[in-house]
């Protein structure tokens, strides 16, 4: 990427593109709020700019993707647990 140093820090920088076979590279992949929310579930998630008719269906849609993460999240901890030589599941535990 080549950024506008005048931008750097304050706003998003990159104005244009360069390939070469020279160096290291990065590869920026836009994330879906999907994709946020599987990382953090209960990270906010704004709906404001959404007309009221939408809002509904969106808020909805947000907390299918929040109840989806917690479960693929609390699966990966359980075959975690799994391989380390627990065996009872989360929710029988007795931490």
């Amino acid at each position: 990427m080549i950024h506008d140093p005048e931008k750097v820090g304050k706003c998003f920088s990159p104005v244009a593109g360069k390939i070469t076979d020279k160096g290291t590279k990065i590869v920026i992949h836009p994330l879906s709020i999907e994709w946020l929310l599987l990382d953090m579930p209960d990270a906010p998630v704004d709906t404001s700019e959404v007309s009221d008719s939408r809002r509904k269906n969106y808020k909805q849609w947000v907390e299918e993707w929040r109840r989806e993460a917690r479960e693929i999240i609390d699966n990966i901890d359980h075959e975690q647990d799994k391989k380390n030589g627990e065996t009872e599941a989360p929710e029988e535990r007795k931490d």
